[in-house]
C-alpha cells in the first residue's frame, strides 16, 4: 500500500534522546527510513502513531516534494528545545510573516534572494526592524535543522543580509515625570495604581509583579521577596 508504514524501532541516543526509525513505503514504492525524535520512548512512539495517522490519511510526502511550510510544520512539531512560549511565538511568526511568503516554495528550492524578498516585504509592509530580525532568526535556525537532517546541503538564510535593529538610547522617567505619571493614575483612580506605583518603587518586571503572593509579602521588615515569575501558556 502506498504510504504504508512499518512496526518502527524505538531506541535511546547517546545524547540521551530518544528515537524511533519508521520505514515508509512511498508513491514511487521505494521503501523510505524516517527518524522521529522525543525526550522519552512514550513521547516517540505517539509522535510515531500520529506520523502514521498522516501518512495513511495524506499520504508520504517525499523530501524533495516537501514545501517550506510542510517543513516548518514538522521542524516546530519536533521542537524541544524551547520553551512553551517560545514555541509557541515561533509558531506564530511562521504562520504570518513567514508562510504567507516562502509557504509554497520546495523546500529544496528555497533561495536566498526568496528570502531577501521577504525580509524587504515585510519592511515595506510595517514590520519594525526587532521583529524582521526575529523572523529571520526563527527561519535561520528551522533551516539549520534541515541541513542536519539532511534535507538541505546549505542553509540559504547564509546569502542573506541580517536585519539591522537601529540602538536605541534608553531614558527612563525622571524623578519628577514618575512622580506625575503616579500622581495622575491615582486621580484618575486606576486600578493598576498599586501595581505602577510597586513597579516603579522597586523595578521589578511585569511578570515579578504579577507573580506576587502573600507569602513574598513582610510587612514588618518592610520586605518584599521575588520567588515567582508568572508567564502566559
Amino acid at each position: 500500500m502506498k504510504g504504508q508504514t512499518l512496526m518502527p524501532k524505538i531506541y535511546k541516543r547517546t545524547d540521551g534522546r530518544w528515537a524511533g526509525q519508521v520505514w515508509v513505503t512511498a508513491s514511487t514504492g521505494q521503501r523510505k527510513r524516517k527518524t522521529i525524535y522525543g525526550a522519552s520512548r512514550q513521547e516517540v512512539r505517539q509522535k510515531i502513531t500520529l506520523f502514521n495517522i498522516e501518512v495513511a490519511t495524506k499520504g508520504y510526502i517525499e523530501t524533495s516534494d516537501m514545501s517550506v511550510e510542510q517543513f516548518l510544520d514538522e521542524w516546530i512539531e519536533n521542537l524541544d528545545s524551547v520553551r512553551f512560549n517560545t514555541k509557541n511565538s515561533y509558531a506564530d511568526n511562521i504562520r504570518l510573516h513567514i508562510v504567507p511568503h516562502l509557504g509554497n516554495i520546495k523546500l529544496q528550492k528555497l533561495r536566498a534572494l526568496d528570502i531577501q524578498r521577504m525580509l524587504s516585504t515585510l519592511k515595506e509592509k510595517g514590520l519594525s526592524p526587532r521583529t524582521c530580525q526575529y523572523v529571520f532568526s526563527i527561519l535561520r535556525k528551522a533551516l539549520n535543522q534541515a541541513v542536519k537532517w539532511n534535507m538541505l546541503n546549505f542553509n540559504p538564510t547564509d546569502g542573506v543580509d541580517r536585519p539591522r535593529v537601529p540602538k536605541y538610547q534608553i531614558e527612563p522617567l525622571t524623578v519628577e515625570e514618575a512622580r506625575k505619571f503616579l500622581d495622575t493614575a491615582k486621580e484618575m483612580e486606576d486600578p493598576f495604581y498599586p501595581l505602577f506605583v510597586l513597579a516603579i518603587s522597586t523595578g521589578m518586571r511585569a511578570g515579578e509583579l504579577l507573580g506576587l503572593e502573600w507569602e513574598d509579602v513582610d510587612l514588618k521588615n518592610s520586605r518584599l521577596s521575588v520567588r515567582h515569575t508568572l508567564i502566559n501558556k
